[in-house]
């Protein structure tokens, strides 16, 4: 087994005069049209017609602006922000090779415990150990192989991770190059009780 030591940094109808129209100007259209205008009055009335008629087929189209309702999109990064306490903090396990994130991976292999932020604030999550991350490890059992890494000891006291907004905080262990398989990567959080993070990935 080898081992590291790693000092952690803790979204126009033509208006016909059908749709009822229930603005002021309560276009009947009673004057009897005889006028030989064949009714060109185009209701140039000054509501302008935002009624946007129930019957209008592409007015409707208007309101696929529910389309622009897709900043739904912007809207789902702000519902992860439920409290905007470290309960909306979102904990990850990356496998690197070394800086860039793989599942199929060659190179010195990386860890990271990523911490991300989804509130438009900056938040502090204080862990009761004393340490952030206190075991790294990456397993093939088909190698019956095991890598781990000693992290720093968890110190009497608590431990404080600050979170950037809208942003993220990591720390990263090194695990070196190893044998080519399928391997499992997993590092334990010092939440209480305790979260183990894994993540599966293959060595060329």
């Amino acid at each position: 087994m080898w081992l590291w030591l790693v000092i952690l940094g803790c979204g126009g109808d033509k208006v016909s005069d059908t749709d009822a129209d229930t603005d002021a100007d309560a276009d009947t259209d009673t004057d009897t049209d005889t006028d030989s205008d064949a009714d060109t009055d185009t209701d140039t009335d000054s509501d302008a017609d935002t009624d946007t008629a129930p019957t209008g087929g592409t007015g409707g189209t208007a309101d696929t602006g529910g389309t622009a309702d897709t900043g739904g999109t912007a809207d789902t990064a702000a519902s992860a922000c439920l409290t905007g306490t470290p309960a909306d903090l979102q904990l990850g396990l990356e496998v690197r090779d070394p800086t860039q994130p793989c599942t199929v991976c060659s190179g010195p292999i990386e860890l990271a415990v990523t911490v991300d932020n989804p509130c438009p604030t900056e938040l502090l999550w204080v862990l009761p150990t004393g340490c952030f991350v206190s075991s790294w490890n990456a397993n093939n059992s088909s190698l019956g192989v095991g890598i781990g890494v000693v992290a720093s000891p968890c110190m009497s006291g608590q431990y404080q991770v600050r979170v950037p907004a809208n942003g993220r905080t990591e720390t990263t262990a090194q695990l070196g190059r190893l044998p080519p398989g399928q391997w499992v990567a997993d590092a334990t959080v010092e939440t209480q009780p305790p979260t183990v993070l894994q993540t599966p990935f293959q060595v060329q």
